[in-house]
């Protein structure tokens, strides 16, 4: 096992022991091997620097995104992650991307080229 592996398997560890505070969560093997896959996926850099309740929140929310999805049509997000709404906070503006056939699609892009908004407006779905 490299180094890389082992780093996500501990980083796993201690998201897995965040779900373990949040009784939903720990009650939902599906949630819990859903976070296994979105962080195998992933280079260890993207996720290394934040913390395991942020990660978590971000699961989570993508999970429930999924959840209510019928799949008769494309399901796309827009928004900004503001902690009350989504319990993380992010500066990037956030893209979810679902469709029949396509893998999942979750992106974040910084918004440099417009100036910070006081207000974040509530998600919305197409």
């Amino acid at each position: 096992m490299n180094d890389s592996q082992q780093s996500k398997d501990r980083y796993l560890g201690l998201l897995l022991r965040e779900m373990d505070r949040h009784p939903g969560e720990r009650e939902e093997p599906e949630l819990r091997s859903f976070a296994a896959e979105v962080l195998a996926g992933m280079d260890i850099e993207d996720f290394a620097g934040r913390r395991p309740a942020e990660v978590r929140a971000t699961i989570a929310f993508v999970w429930e995104f999924l959840r209510h999805w019928d799949r008769r049509e494309p399901k796309i997000i827009f928004f900004n992650p503001v902690f009350g709404q989504h319990g993380w906070n992010s500066s990037h503006t956030s893209v979810l991307v679902l469709a029949e056939g396509m893998p999942s699609v979750a992106e974040s892009h910084a918004s440099r080229a417009r100036p910070p908004q006081p207000r974040h407006p509530p998600p919305r779905e197409f």
